[in-house]
């Protein structure tokens, strides 16, 4: 039986701004389509997965964690909002929220992957867990006061709403990314 190694595609290489740059600016443009497509009730959509997943992009390839990348994922949302929405000002505090989850997930599992806490085991699950928890009020604090322009909800109904699909969305998605693989050899 012979093995054939797969010549492995790599979305993003560490040292290749431009194509690290594209990557992030295609990958949070189609994610976050694919949230704005799930705007059912209101303005705001009811599951978000361009933060679980922008989130563990930047958590997993520790080398995008730089300013610029940061800035390149929220030029992506900003520019999907002016050509789709009418929010004006209230986009730069939106996604200035989503901004806030990519980057408080991002960074707190970085600093234990610095520390060696990044083990498969259970506690790491939950420290996952209170991660994306913090990242979900954060987001929610700010985007709740953002968004009661563009909404008819008060406060504290855009907090609740903010907070669960952050919370429940990034639980989902975050693990998902930190342990995606693709097989580097066929049998």
């Amino acid at each position: 039986m012979h093995v054939h190694p797969i010549s492995t595609f790599r979305l993003f290489q560490e040292g290749h701004l431009l194509r690290n740059s594209i990557a992030i600016f295609a990958l949070t443009t189609l994610f976050y389509f694919i949230g704005a497509e799930l705007r059912l009730v209101h303005e705001l959509s009811l599951f978000w997965p361009l933060n679980g997943v922008m989130a563990g992009v930047f958590a997993r390839y520790v080398w995008l964690n730089r300013l610029h990348y940061y800035a390149i994922s929220y030029v992506a949302m900003l520019v999907y909002d002016a050509i789709t929405t009418e929010w004006g000002l209230v986009s730069l505090v939106i996604n200035f929220s989503n901004m806030m989850f990519i980057v408080t997930v991002a960074l707190l599992v970085v600093r234990d992957k610095r520390l060696g806490k990044n083990k498969y085991e259970p506690v790491s699950a939950l420290r996952l867990f209170n991660y994306c928890l913090i990242a979900a009020l954060l987001c929610a604090i700010v985007a709740a006061i953002g968004s009661v322009s563009i909404d008819s909800l008060d406060f504290w109904p855009l907090l609740a709403d903010w907070f669960s699909e952050q919370f429940s969305t990034g639980v989902l998605i975050v693990p998902c990314m930190l342990t995606l693989a693709i097989p580097g050899v066929l049998p």
